[in-house]
């Protein structure tokens, strides 16, 4: 969830600021993380599941290209030019944990050095976190962006209307089956 709120304030920060990832001298990340961080700090994964978990990655991706777009995370940005250099760039500062475990909503400081000019951000949460949990637009907004180009934006929109009332489906089989239809349907029909 960490990543998802870091990805998250560089998304605001990158719609209110103009940033060349080439400019970046550095970005530091602060914050009290959970056990286990040293898993979560490869700056050059050979997997996409590796670069998922890696923080400095997973920032420079973020910083590098919209991570909203379902179709970027892919084994091609394992070796993406501007986002492997950028990693390198990304230093994770844990902050002595007081006993309080780990920070589950936040608290996070994200600082970006660019060009002699330093921003600060906060990752304080996302949406669909447990701080910003989604509200049934926001899920369907989230199925539309991220399920729409694979199974087609009428399967999302019959998905879409069967949960919206789903206590007055006669039988929850039937949002069953518009499921099972969404997998079988071939890429040309959507």
């Amino acid at each position: 969830m960490l990543s998802q709120a870091l990805v998250h304030a560089i998304c605001g920060f990158k719609a209110r600021t103009r940033i060349d990832p080439g400019k970046v001298d550095r970005i530091v990340i602060v914050g009290v993380f959970h056990a286990g961080l040293e898993r979560h700090l490869d700056p050059a994964p050979r997997t996409v599941l590796g670069a998922q978990y890696s923080i400095p990655f997973t920032v420079a991706a973020a910083v590098c290209y919209d991570l909203s777009d379902p179709f970027v995370f892919t084994e091609s940005l394992l070796s993406d030019p501007a986002v492997v250099e950028l990693a390198r760039r990304v230093e994770v500062r844990p902050e002595v944990d007081r006993g309080q475990g780990w920070v589950p909503h936040g608290g996070h400081r994200i600082v970006i050095q660019m060009g002699g000019e330093r921003y600060e951000l906060v990752a304080d949460g996302f949406p669909g976190g447990p701080s910003r949990p989604l509200d049934f637009a926001g899920a369907a907004e989230k199925l539309y962006r991220y399920a729409g180009p694979v199974i087609g934006r009428p399967t999302c929109e019959e998905l879409v209307g069967l949960v919206g009332r789903i206590d007055e489906l006669a039988d929850v089989a039937d949002l069953a089956r518009a499921i099972g239809r969404s997998v079988d349907t071939r890429p040309e029909e959507r």
